[in-house]
Parts: structure tokens; sequence; C-alpha cells
């Protein structure tokens, strides 16, 4: 039998929103500092956030850590994102932007998970 993992890993949101008006990535790394979340992340990705001097917060956001994962993984993550779209880019968006943005996130996606397996 083989092991294998369902997520929606939401690559593409340890970014500064555009608009300015709110910074997902630092709220979520407000909470994994306030909610001391190290004892539920990904010990390799601990391990390789401290070996190269980054924040061991990265390892809340699924681009930093999908690389750690070794159970085969069937990613659910969509192109185009509305809250992403609202929150990250903004509510007065353009056509290219969000195209410029799904772009990014499929990138990340093919680049940090699917072919790094």
């Amino acid at each position: 039998n083989q092991l294998a993992r369902v997520t929606h890993l939401p690559f593409g949101r340890d970014e500064a929103s555009v608009n300015g008006k709110i910074n997902y990535a630092q709220a979520m790394r407000t909470v994994f500092q306030f909610a001391n979340m190290t004892a539920g992340t990904h010990p390799e990705c601990l391990k390789h956030a401290k070996n190269t001097k980054r924040a061991a917060d990265d390892c809340v956001f699924a681009e930093h850590v999908a690389r750690f994962i070794q159970t085969p993984t069937f990613a659910l993550q969509p192109q185009y994102d509305q809250w992403q779209i609202i929150h990250v880019i903004g509510k007065n968006y353009s056509n290219e932007e969000v195209n410029e943005f799904g772009a990014k996130i499929v990138s990340k996606l093919k680049s940090q998970l699917l072919e790094s397996s």
C-alpha cells in the first residue's frame, strides 16, 4: 500500500500585497510566531531555514515547505484564486495583473512541488 495526500497548497501567498492594504505574508508570519507553530512544522524545512539563515516562519508557506514533502501528493491549487486576487492584487485589478499573478502561481507550483519530486 502506498500513502497519498490530497492537499490545497496556497502557493503564491508569501508576498506583500500589491495594493498595500493587506500584507498576507506578514500576517501569516505573525500568526506563526504568536502560535509558536514550530512544533507542527516540517522539521526539514526548519533545518533548511536555519542552515540558510532564513526565518523559521518561511515554513508556514507551501512554496517553502513543498520541497520537503516525501508523501505522494495531489495538489489542488487554482490558477486564479479569487481570495488572492482581491487581497493580494487588490479590488481594482486589471486582466493583465490577474494573468501575471496566475502565471506566477503555476510557475511556483511546478518548480517547487511537481518538478522537485
